[in-house]
């Protein structure tokens, strides 16, 4: 109940306006201004024209900052679930830098085995994907290093003794089913989350004892979602829903990576406060908007990017207050 009034009161004192203003001439990429007057922001913002309609997505994350690293994958070599088999961990890496380049982001993914994870965790922060079981010595390297400020990604949450079943940071997993239908005005289906399928997702219940926020989408019994967020110490952990696998465009490494590319330069995993969205849908000529809402004392980072496949729109900035 704290949670819906908080994000009640948060929405209410956002104003949408020109959101149907359309304009034509030949804009490239989307434009996203902040202006911030006695503690007030308005964001200014356009989509460009294309030759057909296409879905877009606005959203302004309270954060407790944002930062946009590097991404690092660790390879293990390990197969069979909890694992995420290690063609398709690869194919994470390539897919993920991709779409990361196609979006703009200055971020670059690497790639680094077992042996090298400790000389890793003691150059600092960072963000750190796994999808592969660690043993107790590392998990315990893994969870002091989120303590101090790092960004642990995992795929497969049971994978990590700290996140698994007895560990500090303990969230129950269970076999996700999904009914097909997107809930219209969640989250998910507003940020056009393509992970809608994993073999297993994360309790709710359990993600929102924790002072956790649920991302993703919500199994068909609402006891299950494909991702969440967890503050740990000074850092985070994005908890995906695992292994990657098939079914295609639904739970493989090309679904996880558009996900994770947008929810990173979003700064959805930092997120500390409510969460303004709203799906657009940009005509062929083009639209212009505005939010106006309330600057508290956390940063809020603003994004609008597009949906489809056609192209990769993006454009994000950070309201400092």
């Amino acid at each position: 109940m704290r949670t819906e009034l908080i994000a009640a009161l948060f929405v209410a004192a956002m104003f949408i306006t020109s959101a149907c203003m359309v304009y034509g001439g030949g804009h490239e990429a989307p434009s996203l201004d902040a202006t911030t007057i006695e503690g007030t922001a308005t964001v200014d913002y356009t989509m460009p024209s294309w030759t057909h309609p296409y879905p877009s997505a606005v959203v302004a994350v309270t954060v407790d900052h944002y930062r946009s690293d590097e991404v690092t994958v660790l390879m293990t070599g390990r197969s069979r679930p909890p694992n995420s088999d290690p063609a398709s961990v690869q194919g994470l890496v390539d897919h993920l830098g991709a779409e990361l380049e196609n979006i703009g982001s200055s971020a670059t993914v690497t790639a680094i085995g077992e042996s090298a994870l400790g000389s890793y965790l003691s150059e600092g922060n960072g963000t750190l994907v796994i999808a592969s079981e660690m043993n107790v010595t590392e998990s315990i390297m893994l969870e002091n290093w989120v303590k101090g400020g790092g960004l642990l990604v995992v795929i497969g949450p049971e994978c990590v003794p700290f996140i698994a079943q007895g560990g500090s940071l303990e969230i129950g997993l269970g076999k996700f089913t999904y009914d097909g239908v997107a809930t219209e005005g969640s989250l998910a289906h507003s940020l056009g989350l393509r992970t809608v399928c994993p073999v297993r997702g994360l309790s709710v219940d359990d993600v929102l004892s924790r002072s956790g926020v649920v991302l993703g989408h919500i199994s068909a019994d609402g006891g299950l979602t494909t991702m969440a967020t967890f503050p740990l110490g000074n850092g985070r952990v994005l908890a995906m829903g695992g292994p990657i696998e098939h079914p295609f465009l639904a739970s493989m490494e090309d679904v996880y990576a558009w996900d994770l590319a947008r929810l990173l330069e979003t700064g959805a995993p930092w997120v500390s406060g409510p969460i303004y969205h709203e799906r657009l849908n940009v005509p062929a000529r083009g639209l212009e908007g505005s939010l106006n809402f309330e600057i508290g004392t956390k940063d809020v980072r603003v994004s609008i990017f597009s949906l489809d496949d056609s192209h990769s729109l993006f454009k994000g900035l950070t309201i400092v207050p």
